[in-house]
């Protein structure tokens, strides 16, 4: 939802998160592409980011969201799983 902000949205957020070394929770209804906000981490900076994770009627779509978060894509050079904070939604 950053992008009601500011037009660079989340990808903003990541990169002054990145100039200050300070975690980023990244949410499942982020207006960019959630790939596309851990690029913009600088170079050899290992702040950490957390995926905040909603859950919704439809289990495989959870599913879906929990497995892209786990891949080495999503979270590159990442030593430990990120953390998950659920949301529950019916």
């Amino acid at each position: 939802m950053h992008c009601l902000a500011h037009p660079d949205g989340e990808k903003a957020t990541s990169r002054a998160a990145s100039n200050l070394n300070i975690p980023m929770g990244l949410s499942t209804y982020s207006t960019v592409l959630l790939e596309d906000v851990i690029v913009e981490r600088q170079q050899g900076q290992k702040n950490p980011y957390a995926f905040q994770l909603s859950v919704v009627k439809d289990r495989d779509v959870t599913l879906q969201w929990i497995k892209r978060a786990e891949s080495e894509a999503f979270f590159p050079n990442q030593s430990i799983c990120p953390l998950m904070i659920a949301s529950f939604l019916d």
